[in-house]
């Protein structure tokens, strides 16, 4: 099966926007990206030297393990183990939520779980590109055709953004403008709320949490849109559907979620 080792990342068209990079004359994430292009690469999980047809961090028979979800619930996208999937399942939100589909790539366990860790936590903004590629060739298995006006990074607020000097979401985004020829909005939904981060909270706390923490900048430009809202991972859902109704509200026609993995 295609994990989309065959999509390769260019950095250098992404503007230097509060959706995306950092405006900043010399970053650390920078100095990574080249060390990463100097230095001896080895694969991160085997360490055995990387070859030709290989991925930045991962050899292609590491990445090929990467658990992709088969099956899963029509609604909300939970990994399903059942024969037929529900329609709607337990963990589909009980609230209006705003989105028509969620989507993911694979579970968040793994090489994929390790992937986006080095991605986003480890400064290897080089790593895009293998993960950006996994939304790219899998796009297909769950949408027949790209009907999409515009695609959203889920923002940071500019403080995290700050902290961490770039978006993953908003890398993950260009991406899949550039291969779709998609405008990316990357400033219109904003994150206005400096909270505390989703990883350290159970799924109550994470609702409550975001509650008015999301808001558009001209959501005129949204009204009757067809939206392609993505991030890295689905959790409780928490972010995304908030981001969700945010734009359903301003009057989008549809909105789908798009992420690289999904929890257990």
């Amino acid at each position: 099966m295609d994990n989309g080792f065959n999509y390769q990342l260019s950095i250098t068209h992404y503007p230097l926007s509060t959706g995306g990079l950092l405006v900043k004359p010399i970053s650390s994430n920078w100095h990574n990206l080249l060390f990463d292009l100097f230095l001896p690469a080895f694969c991160h999980t085997c360490q055995k030297g990387l070859k030709a047809g290989d991925g930045n961090y991962f050899c292609s028979g590491c990445w090929a393990e990467i658990v992709l979800l088969d099956k899963f619930c029509s609604r909300c996208g939970y990994p399903s183990f059942k024969a037929s999937p529900p329609a709607h399942c337990h963990k589909c939100p009980t609230e209006k939520i705003g989105f028509r589909y969620a989507r993911s790539v694979g579970i968040y366990a793994g090489i994929m779980s390790q992937a986006i860790h080095l991605f986003k936590y480890k400064n290897k903004i080089g790593m895009g590109s293998q993960l950006a590629g996994l939304l790219i060739t899998h796009y297909a298995r769950y949408w027949e055709f790209w009907n999409y006006d515009y695609i959203v990074p889920v923002p940071l607020h500019p403080r995290r953004l700050r902290q961490r000097e770039f978006n993953q979401s908003f890398i993950l985004a260009s991406e899949l403008g550039n291969y779709f020829q998609t405008p990316v909005l990357a400033d219109n939904l904003q994150r206005i709320k400096f909270n505390r981060p989703q990883v350290e909270l159970n799924q109550q706390e994470r609702l409550n949490n975001l509650k008015g923490g999301f808001d558009l900048t001209q959501p005129q430009v949204i009204k009757g849109k067809n939206i392609l809202l993505i991030d890295d991972v689905y959790t409780t859902g928490a972010t995304v559907t908030e981001c969700a109704q945010i734009a359903a509200t301003a009057g989008a026609n549809v909105v789908d979620i798009y992420t690289l993995a999904r929890t257990l």
